[in-house]
């Protein structure tokens, strides 16, 4: 599961036999990071395994990119 939902997808989810190996898939949305710092836009992904034993639920965090926006007032001399 991606949180939040628009954060990006997370594929792998699915009915497994127990003893399986599952790889679980995530990857960002556009202006999103995923919380293992990788690239965004969907630009990297990253991946995980599973066996499977039991019931199990794998939450992909991702986090809307924030920049700094510097503001900055200039000191021209005004003619007079």
């Amino acid at each position: 599961m991606a949180n939040p939902a628009a954060g990006g997808t997370v594929t792998g989810g699915g009915t497994y036999d127990y003893g399986t190996v599952v790889t679980v898939t995530a990857t960002p949305a556009a202006n999103y990071t995923s919380s293992t710092g990788r690239r965004r836009g969907g630009s990297n992904s990253a991946s995980t395994t599973t066996t499977v034993d039991g019931d199990k639920t794998v939450t992909a965090n991702f986090a809307l990119d924030q920049y700094t926006l510097t503001s900055v007032a200039n000191r021209w001399p005004v003619a007079r």
